[in-house]
C-alpha cells in the first residue's frame, strides 16, 4: 500500500493574496521607474538648456568683445565696429532694435565688424595698387584687411590679391618686407570716410581678416516649425532666414541687447542712436537670451521675463506653461573702443 503525501497546493484566497501583493509590487516599481526616468529627462532637459544657452552668450560675448578690433571710429566719430539701428548685409536688412518674430515677440539683432587677423606695419603705399608690408604678419593673399594711416584719422579696407617676399624699399622694416598688389575691397567693408581714399598710409598699420557677423534669432525653418533658433553669420546673407548663417543655438525665444555710453560716473543707454560721438566714451552691450525647454513640466512655473524688453514675458506675464526656461545675461565692455578715441582730436 502507498503512503499519501502529506504535501498539499496553495488554496484560492492564498493565490489572490500573493497575486494582489505581486501586482502591487510590480506597480510600484513600475511608477518608480517612470518618476524615474520623468526626472532624469527633466533633469537632462536642464542640463541641455544650461549649455546650450550657455554656449551661445560665451560665444556672442566672445564677439562683443572684440567688435571693432583693427578699426576703431570712422571721421565722424562713430564707432563702425558695432551696429545696432538698421542695418543691410547683402540682400538681408537688420532691423536689431525691436524685431518682431512670427508669434509677435519681439528680439534684437546685432552687426559687428572686426579684423582679428595678422598685422603689419605698412612701409610702402601708393593708389595704384602698390603696397610694401613688414615681413611676418601671416597676411595672405585673397584676403581683405583694414589699413590705418600712421596718425590714426583714416582706415579703408581693400583686398589683397598677392604677398609676396621682396626688397625693402626703405628702413621702416627691419625683418624684411612683403610685396603687395592690392585692389578695392568688393564688399566695402569699412571707409572711415571721405579723407580716407586720399590718406597717406605710409608708417601705418595693415590687419588682415576684417569680417563681418551678424547676430539674430530666426523663426522660419520649416524643419522645426514654431520654434526659433540663435544664428551667426559670417559675410552677406541674401534672406534672413534659417540659410543665414551657422546655428548657434535652437529653441530660442528671445535675443536682447542695449548698448551704453561712459557718461562721466554713469552708462547712457544709447540703443536707439545709429552713431554715438561722446568723445572719450567707452561703450558697453548688455544682451540676454532665453532658452525654452523641450518638456512640459507637470505643474506651469512662473513666467520668464525680460529685463531688457520691459512687458515681455515668456509665455506671457500673468501665467506659465509648464516649460522651463533658463535665462542668460551678459554685459560686455567693448575693450577696443575709447582705445583709438585719441585720434580723433589729433
Amino acid at each position: 500500500m502507498k503512503r499519501r503525501s502529506s504535501q498539499r497546493g496553495f488554496t484560492l484566497i492564498e493565490l489572490l493574496v500573493a497575486s494582489s501583493i505581486g501586482a502591487g509590487i510590480t506597480l510600484a516599481g513600475v511608477a518608480f521607474v517612470a518618476h524615474q526616468t520623468r526626472l532624469m529627462g527633466f533633469t537632462n532637459e536642464r542640463i541641455e538648456m544650461n549649455q546650450s544657452s550657455r554656449f551661445g552668450i560665451e560665444r556672442l560675448r566672445a564677439d562683443l568683445r572684440m567688435a571693432g578690433a583693427g578699426i576703431g571710429y570712422d571721421e565722424s566719430g562713430g564707432y563702425s565696429g558695432l551696429e545696432v539701428g538698421s542695418f543691410q548685409r547683402g540682400g538681408a536688412t537688420f532691423t536689431s532694435n525691436n524685431r518682431a518674430l512670427h508669434n509677435g515677440k519681439l528680439t534684437d539683432d546685432l552687426g559687428l565688424l572686426l579684423a582679428t587677423g595678422g598685422q603689419a606695419t605698412i612701409a610702402g603705399f601708393n593708389s595704384g595698387g602698390i603696397a610694401q608690408f613688414c615681413t611676418g604678419s601671416g597676411i595672405k593673399a585673397g584676403t581683405v584687411v583694414i589699413l590705418r594711416s600712421e596718425d590714426g584719422l583714416s582706415a579703408r579696407s581693400v583686398q589683397v590679391d598677392s604677398i609676396q617676399r621682396g626688397g625693402c624699399s626703405g628702413d621702416i622694416c627691419t625683418g624684411g618686407c612683403d610685396d603687395v598688389h592690392w585692389s578695392a575691397d568688393p564688399d566695402n567693408l569699412f571707409s572711415s570716410g571721405p579723407g580716407a581714399l586720399d590718406a597717406s598710409y605710409l608708417g601705418g598699420t595693415a590687419t588682415g581678416d576684417l569680417r563681418r557677423v551678424t547676430w539674430f534669432v530666426d523663426d522660419t525653418d520649416p524643419a522645426v516649425p514654431g520654434q526659433a533658433s540663435l544664428r551667426r553669420a559670417e559675410g552677406n546673407c541674401g534672406t534672413l532666414d534659417y540659410t543665414c548663417g551657422d546655428l548657434v543655438a535652437r529653441r530660442v525665444e528671445s535675443l536682447q541687447l542695449r548698448r551704453y555710453l561712459r557718461n562721466g560716473a554713469v552708462w547712457d543707454d544709447v540703443t536707439d542712436d545709429a552713431t554715438p560721438t561722446q568723445a572719450g566714451g567707452r561703450i558697453r552691450v548688455d544682451v540676454e537670451l532665453i532658452v525654452k525647454g523641450r518638456i512640459e513640466h507637470e505643474a506651469p512655473g512662473s513666467p520668464s521675463e525680460s529685463l531688457l524688453e520691459a512687458g515681455q514675458c515668456f509665455p506671457s506675464c500673468t501665467a506659465g506653461d509648464g516649460y522651463a526656461r533658463k535665462t542668460m545675461r551678459a554685459s560686455v565692455e567693448i575693450k577696443n573702443s575709447g582705445r583709438n578715441q585719441y585720434w580723433r582730436g589729433r
